[in-house]
């Protein structure tokens, strides 16, 4: 941070932050725009504004595989959360839902870019996230009050970040423990690129369906036997 004056934003920011969390911090900054100009947030928007601000600050983001992945596996969980389908669940049914469902979501968009670079296919994690994602959500809330806490005095969150601490290495150890399952990721895998462009094909067509109550319906209702 010293050397901040000596480097410009174009070279620190990378410096500091990974392309996750520039994203997360640029979306965040919207968010709190909305509530500046008393307008609705928008996450295509703001996704969007993210991955445009990134790219001119460091125009190989594009190229970057963190960004790649962290773009792709946000798209894929709000892609494969329908409209309206969480509001019409409440409870642990519905964390576990948008769990696997955002999970599937993210593993589709982000596959064939982990093939690609890593020449790897992982399975372990869509069983990891149904830990993970609501793990994520109450260590965010958590942080969040602890920060609250610390501003309005710094020992009322000590308790809360020990909690946090203990809940981080709870997923951590999820995490390896999953890792460490057969078959949990599977390689070398070499796919030639016509396989990633029916991959992302069959994926939009997955997306589609789920998005759209009457087609999601129609599918439901197609006999089982007539389908084999």
């Amino acid at each position: 941070y010293t050397q901040f004056d000596t480097l410009s934003l174009h070279d620190a920011l990378p410096i500091w932050l990974g392309a996750s969390i520039n994203r997360a911090v640029a979306m965040a900054v919207v968010l709190l725009g909305t509530f500046a100009w008393g307008r609705r947030y928008d996450l295509p928007t703001a996704l969007a504004a993210s991955a445009l601000l990134l790219s001119l600050l460091d125009t190989g983001t594009v190229y970057d595989v963190g960004a790649q992945l962290t773009y792709g596996g946000t798209i894929g969980v709000c892609l494969a959360l329908p409209p309206g389908l969480m509001a019409q669940r409440s409870g642990l049914r519905s964390v576990l839902l948008a769990a696997g469902l955002g999970s599937v979501g993210a593993w589709l968009l982000t596959t064939p870019v982990i093939i690609q670079h890593y020449n790897s296919l992982v399975l372990g994690g869509l069983l990891a996230n149904l830990v993970a994602v609501p793990l994520a959500a109450v260590l965010l809330h958590l942080g969040l009050v602890a920060i609250g806490a610390g501003l309005v005095w710094l020992p009322l969150a000590v308790p809360l970040c020990a909690v946090a601490r203990i809940l981080l290495d709870a997923m951590l150890w999820s995490n390896a423990f999953f890792a460490s399952l057969p078959l949990a990721v599977l390689g070398p895998i070499h796919l030639w690129w016509p396989w990633f462009v029916l991959w992302y094909a069959l994926a939009a067509a997955l997306f589609l369906v789920l998005r759209s109550a009457p087609l999601r319906q129609r599918v439901l209702a197609v006999d089982g036997r007539w389908a084999v």
